[in-house]
């Protein structure tokens, strides 16, 4: 069991750069929910940004902020939508939810079940 204050990180080779604050699949490609690939494979998010060949950080579960990020109303849910976080769901492809707001720019990550459309 992980307590709700521990973050949980894990190791993925990517097999594509991947930049800071994106999603990456368990082959090691950027995650995007248009490609029916992405079904049930999303690891987590990048913090820090990975060249190809190289392991990257992947959060699954626990808090992250990005300065960059604007995000309203604390408690609303986030998906991947194409390549990008969103609190807007797809309409096709593969739905997923990736967190929660927590403030305007920190979410809580815990990657669920992915759902195609």
């Amino acid at each position: 069991m992980v307590a709700a204050d521990q973050d949980v990180t894990v190791g993925v080779l990517a097999n594509v750069a991947v930049q800071s604050f994106q999603w990456i699949t368990a082959d090691g490609q950027v995650a995007n929910s248009d490609s029916p690939r992405a079904m049930n494979k999303i690891v987590g998010i990048v913090r820090d940004a990975t060249p190809a060949g190289k392991v990257a950080q992947a959060m699954k579960f626990g808090e992250i902020t990005n300065m960059g990020w604007s995000w309203k109303g604390q408690g609303a849910p986030l998906y991947l939508r194409g390549r990008d976080l969103s609190q807007t769901a797809p309409i096709s492809g593969v739905l997923v939810q990736l967190g929660w707001v927590k403030d305007r720019t920190t979410i809580l990550v815990d990657v669920g079940i992915s759902v195609l459309l």
